[in-house]
């Protein structure tokens, strides 16, 4: 039987890129959520991993999530409608669904995040005239 999954080497991609994923699917999942993000729902049922020794999310981590994510969110948004030719950098993005539910027709966006992280991400995000990858650490200012 064959699988749509992605299989993923976490000896090489740090498993905490899942965890604040893990929380995002968790509070969509949830009445009231905070922030509707549906993409994190369908990125992890696509990644084949091992949850089940894996601790839940903790209610104040997936609130913690939500409430930055909504934070950045509208900071993002109201930056880009006032400068509507923007580049933006997210950097760290650890599957960050942040470009699909803000993206404009001339914002260009680039997520920037370590090798390893991205090659996961390249599997649910494709690379277009406005949406690029960045393979460096944030701090790398190469």
């Amino acid at each position: 039987m064959k699988t749509n999954k992605r299989t993923s080497e976490f000896s090489t991609v740090p498993e905490t890129i899942l965890i604040a994923i893990r929380a995002r699917n968790k509070e969509v999942n949830e009445p009231g959520e905070i922030i509707n993000n549906p993409r994190s729902i369908e990125i992890l049922n696509q990644i084949d991993y091992d949850f089940s020794s894996k601790k839940g999310v903790l209610l104040i981590s997936q609130k913690g999530v939500g409430i930055k994510a909504e934070i950045i969110d509208e900071l993002t948004w109201d930056f880009v409608h006032r400068n509507p030719n923007c580049i933006m950098a997210n950097g760290s993005c650890e599957l960050d669904t942040r470009y699909s539910r803000l993206q404009t027709e001339k914002m260009n966006w680039h997520d920037l995040d370590v090798p390893e992280s991205l090659e996961l991400e390249k599997h649910f995000f494709h690379k277009s005239e406005r949406f690029h990858f960045i393979s460096k650490l944030t701090f790398d200012f190469s």
